[in-house]
């Protein structure tokens, strides 16, 4: 949680001050970029690290392949991008386009560096390393980002940083870890990383078609950058909740379920536990988000970012209906269910291509968030079946994931929502505003959680007081948890 935590907060320090510094077109030139190279990118990350961890038995051995792998892949799509920098530039119509992919290219060889280290790291749960340095990384790469941006980079402030910070955080990982890495590079065993290698990068290329897709299918039906810039924007600050929980149970959840592969049953119920946990806290939090959008943008920042505000409240929605999903990949990567995993990317990536492509083909970005949101809806409670299948999970537990979690915090956050957007024209209207939400939401969801979802609380409740007594030191492995407590 420190590690996203940090990183959040110098994300959204960078982003505060680039909306000052950068106009919404220049966003949007961005978007585009890193909606290509996302599928480049893919071929470079491979699901290596995921591989290394869920093999972390043998990670001795498969670390010196799982290196020389990764770079081989990671010079391959560098490569690859910038022989596609022609044909990236011609579909965009958009002549900043080469610069931005060859910057962006260069970080690809780069971030290979990292792979093994990352992966000894997670193997041996040393969480609180990794959140020290991510912290750091990430807050070195916004401030370069902003330094950039004062010096008048434009568009290139975003990307500058990445292969600077992809170079000093391998070579700081490698002094840290000192990975088993020889001048060998071993090819008769890359077949054994290569096989769940291969369909994890499939998987990968299909995740990545769902997380960029929106920004690319916008990029081919309309030629507005500043539509394109708004839209990222909004996209981005919607994400920051997500990010903040999901991203870091992911980290923390993925080594310890692969611990419990041989034992499908018990990785269910933790995985359940989990998810409804993390759900307790993060489905109010996107509520909330959702419904203070529009008065806190409007006192943080400038009026060009105000277009977006429709975009951030029902992305907002969406991704309360996502955060509770957000380990189920995690799940399926940790029991080795590689082709489960791949099924499931390809089906979403295909309903969430289609989706939001007739969306930006028949309106605007407010009609492209709300494919987004409705997609959401259809097919992460799907993932979540799907990756507790092979333990005896049904549909009843998916159910008892959302309910009555999702009814409670609407019941909480909805109506006063409604009440602060009626009040009437005052001087600090907006901050009135969120201080309603924030204290009548807090106050009307705290004892409806406490009454209908009491393990969950009760357990997070336990864990926040051990963090503040100081006794939670570092991470642990997952605790026994009796199946039938689903």
């Amino acid at each position: 949680m420190i590690q996203t935590i940090g990183g959040k907060g110098a994300n959204m320090i960078m982003q505060l001050v680039l909306t000052y510094l950068l106009d919404p077109a220049e966003w949007g030139v961005v978007a585009l970029a890193w909606s290509f190279a996302v599928f480049i990118g893919i071929i470079q990350s491979s699901g290596m690290n995921d591989v290394l961890v869920h093999r972390q038995s043998d990670l001795v051995r498969l670390a010196n392949p799982g290196f020389w792998l990764s770079m081989t892949l990671g010079l391959v799509a560098a490569g690859l991008l910038a022989g596609l920098v022609p044909f990236a530039s011609g579909i965009f119509g958009e002549p900043r386009l080469p610069g931005l992919l060859l910057v962006i290219a260069s970080s690809y060889p780069l971030h290979a560096l990292s792979v093994v280290p990352k992966a000894q790291l997670r193997s041996a749960l040393r969480f609180r390393f990794i959140a020290t340095t991510e912290i750091v990384f990430a807050s070195l790469q916004a401030v370069l980002s902003v330094v950039f941006a004062l010096l008048d980079f434009g568009a290139y402030s975003f990307v500058l940083p990445v292969p600077i910070i992809a170079l000093v955080r391998g070579i700081f990982l490698w002094a840290a870890t000192r990975p088993p890495i020889r001048w060998n590079p071993q090819f008769g065993l890359w077949r054994l990383l290569w096989a769940d290698g291969m369909l994890v990068l499939i998987a990968a290329f299909a995740h990545a078609a769902a997380s960029k897709g929106d920004q690319f299918v916008l990029g081919l039906f309309h030629d507005d950058r500043t539509l394109i810039g708004l839209y990222f924007w909004g996209f981005s600050l919607s994400l920051q909740t997500m990010q903040l929980l999901g991203q870091n149970l992911t980290n923390v959840l993925f080594p310890a379920l692969a611990r419990l592969q041989d034992d499908p049953p018990r990785q269910v119920a933790a995985f359940l536990r989990a998810a409804r946990a993390m759900g307790v806290v993060g489905v109010p939090v996107c509520l909330l988000q959702a419904a203070l959008a529009d008065p806190v943008i409007h006192i943080v920042f400038p009026a060009k970012w105000y277009p977006a505000i429709p975009i951030v409240q029902i992305l907002s929605i969406g991704m309360a209906l996502r955060l509770v999903a957000t380990p189920a990949e995690s799940m399926l990567k940790a029991g080795g269910r590689w082709i489960a995993n791949l099924a499931f990317a390809i089906a979403y990536a295909v309903v969430f291509v289609l989706m939001t492509g007739a969306a930006a083909a028949s309106g605007g970005i407010v009609l492209v968030a709300a494919a987004v949101t409705l997609c959401y809806a259809i097919m992460w409670p799907i993932a979540i079946r799907v990756a507790i299948a092979r333990g005896g999970g049904r549909w009843r537990d998916v159910l008892r994931i959302y309910v009555p979690l999702v009814p409670i915090a609407l019941l909480a956050v909805g109506p006063i929502t409604l009440v602060a957007h009626r009040l009437p024209e005052m001087p600090g209207r907006a901050w009135v505003q969120v201080a309603l939400v924030l204290v009548v939401g807090a106050a009307a969801y705290l004892p409806l959680a406490m009454r209908y979802c009491r393990q969950e609380t009760s357990e997070l409740a336990s864990l926040f007081i051990a963090v503040f007594r100081g006794r939670f030191r570092r991470a642990a492995p997952m605790p026994e948890v009796d199946p039938r407590s689903r």
